[in-house]
């Protein structure tokens, strides 16, 4: 999904910043992603405060933020996530062979 000056996303969605903080401690600003729907930034957001922020969010933005096999059941709406960071750590877990 493309998020810049020219491009609109018909009617508003609702877009959840989880953990703005960790990206932007203050110096930066959030218009563009406003332009394309309802924004709500939380500086941080803690495990047990994640379905609550989220719930009827089509858009979720995190960085440090958990979202779990269960946090993602709990949010059927939610349609993209999207990673603010530098760089991505991924962590894959195998599963054993029968």
């Amino acid at each position: 999904m493309r998020l810049g000056p020219d491009y609109k996303i018909g009617g508003k969605m609702k877009i959840v910043i989880l953990d703005g903080y960790t990206l932007n401690p203050g110096d930066l600003i959030w218009d563009r992603i406003k332009a394309n729907g309802e924004l709500t930034v939380y500086d941080r957001t803690p495990a047990d405060k994640i379905v609550e922020r989220a719930q009827g969010a089509e858009i979720i933005f995190t960085n440090k933020t958990p979202l779990t096999a269960e946090v993602l059941k709990k949010l059927p709406g939610l349609k993209y996530i999207g990673v603010l960071a530098t760089a991505i750590t991924w962590s894959i877990r195998k599963r054993p062979r029968n």
